[in-house]
């Protein structure tokens, strides 16, 4: 900016209008400018210079109705921005101060100088619009209504084989297979149709490839009457086996019959193992069954050098892919966002896919343990169903995780029946910990022989005979 220029904030505010200036003599004369506005250049303004804008102005960006450029007057002018800053000749004046039909510039301003140089011919121009090409307006038309058919296609496409109904049972299969670890809950009630008798097991529990734990809640009713019973059981990965009884001392009392005392030796007993664990190892099996611990043993050792290894599962998950032998059976059922098949089996495919699993790393790693391990698969074949019992087995499992979500089993026959109810959650891991205090086998067996001496002296406990 000049140094003779006056500061201050700029003056020309032209609300985005175009306007020319008329070119003054560039000889130092005073051009004289009239206080009131020009009517006649305001109805008919002189040649090179606009009409002044009405207050119905275009919008900014569009062209003005009533002003085209010439050929003489050079391409239009674009600007970026609705203000345009414009600076004037030095010793200029920059007092601009608007009318409603025109600009009128004031005569006597309090910093305008003696003479004013002649001011060169100013352009604010407006941007114009390109015009946009029908063509290529159409063509992003097409393009755009292609990408939606083509995203709304692959999505229904992806969700009708996704969602089909034997994917999503094939599914929670291989899912069930590959699991590493489950958390589940259920309950088994089975009861006379009359109502005297009822069993009612509750359950839950964790489980690994290698380990598990579960917790029973038992109520047995026979004969109208309830007897409670609650157990837990354990295993760790070293085959070591836990069990502990809980209101031990109550589930007796309740098979008393009234007025009847337990005797107290057998209440020493009962408190001493109430609520307490019991561990068995498999040197203590050893000591009733040796081919059997050999082969718990072998079995543990199996299950612990693949715990972490996937592909040893995935091999029978693919297995079964290729040999999907649970199927569906009626309609598919929908309940809270899962799918709830009625099962049935498919023994072709079960034979093939016994077949396929004998012949797996982790099963032949099973079978040099025990030849039981090794399975025969003329032995999966078809049965015919007793016409007196009807059972079915249905699962729901998750139409978007594929995961199983509950296993129901129902049975009736003519006085009985019963129904299982499972809800597994599949986890990444469980920690399967062993008691930190618990009462070893010969302890308890200990316990036991003392009960008996006291109970009859130096008799031996009556025991029950079998004959050949």
């Amino acid at each position: 900016m000049p140094d003779d220029q006056p500061n201050g904030d700029n003056p020309y505010d032209i609300n985005s209008f175009k306007r020319t200036e008329d070119v003054a003599d560039q000889q130092n004369t005073e051009p004289t400018f009239s206080s009131e506005p020009d009517t006649q250049a305001t109805d008919q303004p002189p040649a090179g210079t606009p009409a002044a804008a009405s207050t119905e102005s275009a919008p900014f960006g569009a062209p003005s109705p009533q002003h085209t450029p010439s050929d003489s007057e050079g391409p239009a002018e674009y600007s970026d921005s609705t203000e345009t800053t414009v600076v004037p000749e030095p010793g200029a004046d920059r007092s601009v101060t608007p009318s409603d039909s025109s600009y009128a510039f004031d005569t006597e301003p309090a910093t305008q100088p003696s003479a004013m140089p002649a001011m060169t011919e100013t352009t604010f121009a407006q941007p114009v619009p390109e015009k946009k090409s029908k063509k290529r307006l159409i063509i992003g038309g097409i393009v755009a209504a292609l990408l939606v058919l083509g995203v709304g296609g692959s999505a229904a496409a992806y969700t009708l084989v996704y969602q089909a109904p034997e994917k999503v049972l094939a599914d929670a299969m291989t899912n069930l297979i590959q699991a590493k670890a489950v958390v589940y809950d259920g309950s088994l009630v089975y009861q006379s149709k009359d109502g005297d008798n009822k069993l009612n097991i509750t359950f839950d529990g964790q489980a690994n490839r290698a380990s598990y734990g579960q917790d029973v809640d038992v109520k047995l009713t026979i004969d109208k009457k309830t007897y409670p019973l609650k157990a837990s059981f354990l295993q760790t990965e070293d085959v070591t086996f836990y069990f502990k009884l809980d209101n031990l001392t109550e589930t007796i009392e309740s098979y008393q019959e009234e007025g009847e005392a337990i005797p107290p030796a057998a209440r020493k007993l009962l408190d001493a193992i109430d609520g307490q664990w019991v561990n068995i190892t498999l040197s203590d099996i050893k000591e009733w069954a040796q081919e059997y611990a050999d082969t718990q043993k072998c079995v543990g050792e199996v299950f612990r050098s693949v715990k972490n290894d996937d592909a040893k599962f995935k091999e029978i998950a693919d297995v079964y892919s290729k040999n999907p032998f649970v199927v569906s059976k009626g309609d598919v059922q929908s309940n809270d966002g899962n799918f709830g098949f009625d099962l049935d089996i498919d023994n072709a495919k079960q034979k093939s896919f016994v077949k396929g699993l004998n012949e797996t790393a982790l099963m032949k790693k099973l079978q040099k343990c025990d030849d039981s391990y090794k399975l025969n698969p003329e032995d999966y074949k078809e049965e015919k169903e007793d016409i007196d019992e009807k059972s079915n087995v249905r699962v729901y499992v998750s139409q978007w995780t594929h995961e199983l979500r509950q296993v129901v089993s129902t049975y009736e026959d003519e006085e009985n029946k019963g129904e299982f109810n499972l809800k597994p959650r599949f986890v990444d891991s469980v920690n399967v910990v062993a008691p930190t205090k618990a009462m070893t086998i010969e302890e308890l067996q200990k316990l036991i022989d003392e009960v008996q001496q006291e109970l009859y002296g130096g008799m031996e406990a009556p025991t029950e005979t079998s004959s050949n």
